[in-house]
């Protein structure tokens, strides 16, 4: 339905606008801060059923008038207006042509001018990444109130950017970087002019292969040294080192290439994990284990011996010093008779007695080694050994002799062994190895009659010290007063190599020479010839110390000719 308006003469009237005008400020945003003292652009959009271009505008700051001018076609207003410091209100009020009024106001902040600022936070200074990995970029950032910020590299140039809306703190990206090393650089320009930049260096590189770890030995057993053999490439050829962890049970023992000897036990399990590094960055790591196994006990000897009863003693020993239980049987012709240490059967004369005995440590059986005793031998006795000649010298020839019997008669040999200062030496009955003064020379003496040997006895001597040998002359035999020096000439030597000390004394007439005397090769050895008189008998005497002992000799006497 058409509803018209018709004036008084009856003409027809365009209906009066009912619905108020719309206006919103876009800019700045509600609660913004704006710089103070600079200009700064409002603008509005308006909206009216009657045309925007036919609004009446009225900007105001704090109720103080700012501008009038009409919108555009589009509805499009704006104002530029500068602001004191501190807080404002903003005002647009638009009016149609009914005198309908509409407004709309923000809050806004004059601050002083800021100068732009950008900081880089990750990534950081010479972080390493690996080739395609995407990088998180963030820069902190300020200035007021838009700014543009891009991001660069040495390598790879322009990588992005980005406007920033005002009241943004900080600014997020994502790049991909070759591989190389970069000079990253954030620039930040600000809306006011305000320009900043910040940069940081990173590394773009393959890391090193996951090394390939060897334990050797991989049966490692008690005492054994650990040595990791270790492999790796790198895609950049780069030059690699290694970073060692050891692991004993799980725990940390060191950061050492190897484990020494001596450290490892049974049943421990070790590790090493070793990571490789080019320079940049390092591998994950390769890893290596391996379990410290049982050392099975050995039985080195087994001795029958026959009292009352036949008693089996075995001699064994265990590399990982575990105690050792032993399994013993007896036998005769093949037939068991026991499996204890002790057989108390009456065996016949002329019967081979056979003991087996079989090592147990806890953990593994040992193999078996077999005594075996012939019945109606007696075995030999060593009663007595000697070590000759006694005192010893370091040129003394050492051997030793036993006394020995046998209850059958049979003829005893005796096998002797040698230690010097507990270690063990070469010979048969006699030392051939040299010995010092000092040294405890040990012989041990074991008989054999043949089929079974005796118990062994020792006996030990000391090494004494050799005393230094002393030989005297005279020099010359015939003197002439006056004429000749009197030369005491000592020849000495100490059998040990000690180093002597001498003291020369002379005698004239019998009576002790309190005079003055010169040296020729040892200290007082020369009488001047001023001090020899004619007819005057003289003899020397030279003491010679090793330390240890002391040894004198005196010379034959000379008269003095003219």
């Amino acid at each position: 339905m058409l509803l018209l308006l018709l004036a008084c003469n009856g003409d027809a009237v365009a209906p009066r606008h009912t619905v108020a005008p719309d206006v919103t400020i876009t800019a700045p945003l509600p609660n913004a801060e704006v710089m103070a003292t600079e200009a700064v652009k409002a603008a509005a959009m308006s909206d009216d059923d009657g045309g925007p271009e036919n609004l009446i505008v009225s900007w105001t700051l704090d109720s103080a008038p700012l501008c009038a001018d009409p919108p555009d076609v589009t509805g499009y207003l704006e104002c530029v207006f500068t602001p004191e410091l501190g807080e404002h209100v903003l005002r647009v009020e638009v009016t149609d042509g009914d005198e309908l009024v509409t407004g709309s106001e923000i809050g806004l902040t004059a601050v002083e001018h800021v100068i732009a600022s950008a900081t880089i936070n990750t990534p950081t200074e010479l972080e390493v990444y690996a080739p395609g990995e995407e990088v998180a970029f963030n820069a902190s950032i300020a200035g007021m109130p838009t700014m543009f910020a891009t991001w660069s590299s040495s390598e790879d140039g322009f990588l992005g950017q980005a406007s920033v809306e005002e009241g943004s703190t900080d600014i997020d990206d994502l790049f991909a970087l070759s591989r190389g090393t970069h000079l990253l650089t954030f620039s930040l320009t600000a809306a006011d002019g305000g320009k900043a930049t910040d940069t940081v260096t990173v590394l773009v590189d393959a890391p090193p292969d996951i090394p390939t770890v060897e334990i050797s030995p991989n049966s490692p057993r008690t005492g054994d040294a650990l040595t990791a053999r270790v492999s790796s490439s790198d895609d950049d050829d780069d030059a690699l080192t290694f970073a060692y962890t050891w692991t004993k049970n799980g725990q940390f023992y060191s950061n050492e290439t190897s484990v020494p000897a001596g450290v490892v036990a049974h049943f421990e399990e070790w590790g090493c994990d070793v990571t490789a590094n080019d320079g940049y960055t390092s591998s994950r790591a390769g890893t290596a284990n391996v379990r410290v196994v049982n050392s099975p006990p050995v039985v080195d000897d087994v001795l029958i011996e026959l009292t009352d009863v036949f008693t089996c003693t075995p001699t064994a020993s265990d590399y990982d010093n575990d105690p050792i239980l032993f399994q013993y049987e007896w036998s005769v012709d093949g037939v068991v008779l026991g499996t204890d240490s002790v057989l108390t059967d009456s065996i016949a004369s002329g019967t081979a007695v056979f003991c087996e005995v079989t090592p147990n440590d806890g953990y593994e059986i040992g193999i078996g080694q077999v005594g075996s005793y012939s019945v109606g031998n007696h075995p030999p006795v060593a009663s007595a050994v000697f070590i000759g000649p006694n005192p010893a010298f370091t040129t003394s020839t050492l051997s030793a002799s036993a006394t020995t019997s046998d209850d059958d008669g049979d003829t005893v040999s005796v096998s002797f062994a040698w230690t010097i200062d507990g270690v063990a030496a070469a010979g048969t009955d006699v030392l051939t190895d040299p010995v010092a003064r000092g040294n405890v020379v040990a012989v041990s003496a074991t008989p054999s009659d043949g089929k079974v040997s005796g118990a062994s006895i020792s006996t030990t001597i000391t090494v004494a010290n050799s005393v230094p040998s002393v030989a005297l002359a005279l020099s010359p035999a015939s003197p002439i007063a006056g004429v000749d020096d009197l030369i005491c000439v000592a020849t000495t030597s100490d059998p040990d190599g000690d180093a002597l000390s001498t003291s020369i004394s002379w005698t004239v007439n019998a009576g002790p020479w309190t005079g003055a005397t010169g040296t020729t090769t040892l200290t007082g050895d020369t009488i001047p010839a001023a001090d020899l008189g004619a007819g005057d008998s003289w003899s020397c005497t030279l003491t010679a110390d090793d330390g240890l002992d002391i040894t004198s000799a005196s010379s034959a006497v000379v008269t003095i000719g003219s």
